[in-house]
């Protein structure tokens, strides 16, 4: 089953629209390849600090954020993948990649920023939420056995447990508002 669906969109994000801009662009620019992505988890690290999420590293070079709300509830799980690919970039963007033979070229750098947007966004009204939303930075997403298997073998779906997981992905051919839900 695929269904695409339309939400109103305005063409701005709104109060968290630089943050975004920011991290996207900043991540675009610093790519790394699949197990290498050190200084992608001190960026993540840095960010989910700043925004007092709690977090633990995961698979080496991952990290799972838990945003707890003050009444009990489900455990959703977004996961967000955090490796580039081995592609030199060739575009004229004013924030292109900066490391030679890696590039975001899958959309993993929106990955992140999605995360990390939707952590702010929870974080800011956890006083509303029921439940716990935990946000996975997936490594090695691009190689087998991925960094999935690393991190459900160290727990990501327990303590609390995940009662639903949402998979992040980015579709070019989707218009702004527009969203691709599938089953499986």
């Amino acid at each position: 089953m695929r269904l695409i669906l339309s939400a109103h969109y305005t063409g701005s994000g709104g109060k968290y629209e630089s943050y975004l801009q920011r991290v996207y662009k900043y991540l675009h620019q610093y790519p790394e390849l699949s197990a290498e992505e050190y200084e992608t988890q001190r960026f993540i690290e840095n960010e989910l600090q700043k925004l007092h999420i709690p977090y633990r590293k995961m698979a080496n070079t991952g990290l799972c954020a838990e945003i707890h709300g003050e009444q009990p509830g489900k455990t959703i799980l977004l996961r967000s993948d955090i490796d580039a690919l081995p592609v030199t970039e060739q575009t004229n963007l004013e924030y292109v990649s900066k490391n030679e033979g890696a590039m975001h070229a899958c959309g993993h750098d929106a990955h992140i920023t999605v995360g990390l947007g939707v952590g702010a966004f929870v974080q800011e009204r956890k006083g509303d939420l029921k439940g716990t939303v935990k946000i996975m930075f997936q490594p090695s997403e691009e190689v087998h056995p991925g960094g999935a298997f690393r991190m459900i073998e160290e727990g990501v779906l327990e303590n609390p447990k995940v009662d639903a997981a949402i998979c992040v992905h980015t579709n070019p051919y989707l218009l702004p508002g527009q969203f691709e839900v599938k089953d499986g």
